[in-house]
């Protein structure tokens, strides 16, 4: 099942205002995000293969 991209806001210190944050499910909590989704969508397709290639491998 793929992975879900989990869209945030966080405080931009340097402007002051709150920008967006894209993070993949199923990583650690205080990992950071990634700016852009498509960043996100590529981590997640290549955590979605490690998964499988392990998923193949154990059975």
């Amino acid at each position: 099942m793929p992975r879900k991209i989990i869209k945030s806001y966080v405080p931009d210190v340097y402007f002051g205002t709150q920008r967006e944050e894209f993070r993949v499910e199923g990583t650690h909590p205080w990992a950071r995000g990634h700016i852009t989704r498509e960043a996100a969508e590529k981590q997640a397709a290549e955590l979605d293969a490690k998964d499988k290639a392990e998923a193949e491998g154990r059975h």
